[in-house]
């Protein structure tokens, strides 16, 4: 028994040509190489997704595609461990499922207004490789006037 994870359908499969819907966990043994996730949901999503129902595979394996969709997504974004706890929370409860088509058509506009915003000068490249904004005067230091200093007074200075 291998603990490689099978590969999903690829995501260029049009919908016309249906493949086995596989498990990309079906290797993965719960006593040594995995772990066994349960949760409860509602009657009525659990009926949506039965009498939908495959005809390629099992509910088991559509739930095992998206956690591993989720899972790979994840590291995609490099949210790997506890520090990023609050990236996680952000990215599960505002992530969306979209067909390839409309991924493909965000990810061109995206990358458009990514290229309009460096060409204008309202984008810039790090030197360590990140793309962000540009430098800003609270980014390049404090250039508030400063506050007159009050003198700390206290019942104990009374006289």
């Amino acid at each position: 028994m291998t603990n490689e994870i099978n590969s999903p359908i690829p995501e260029t499969s049009p919908p016309t040509q249906l493949q086995r819907l596989p498990n990309p966990y079906v290797d993965v043994d719960e006593t040594t190489t995995g772990c066994r996730v349960q949760t409860n949901v509602s009657r009525q999503d659990y009926l949506l997704i039965k009498l939908i129902r495959p005809g390629t595979g099992t509910i088991r394996s559509v739930i095992s595609q998206l956690w591993f969709k989720l899972c790979t997504s994840l590291r995609e974004n490099d949210i790997l461990d506890n520090s990023k706890q609050n990236e996680f929370e952000h990215f599960v409860t505002t992530s969306r499922l979209v067909d390839n088509d409309t991924y493909e058509s965000l990810k061109r506009d995206a990358s458009l207004w990514q290229e309009y915003l460096a060409s204008t000068g309202q984008l810039t490249t790090r030197p360590d490789g990140t793309i962000g904004g540009p430098v800003t005067k609270a980014a390049g230091g404090n250039d508030r006037k400063r506050a007159k200093r009050v003198r700390a007074v206290s019942a104990n200075d009374a006289g």
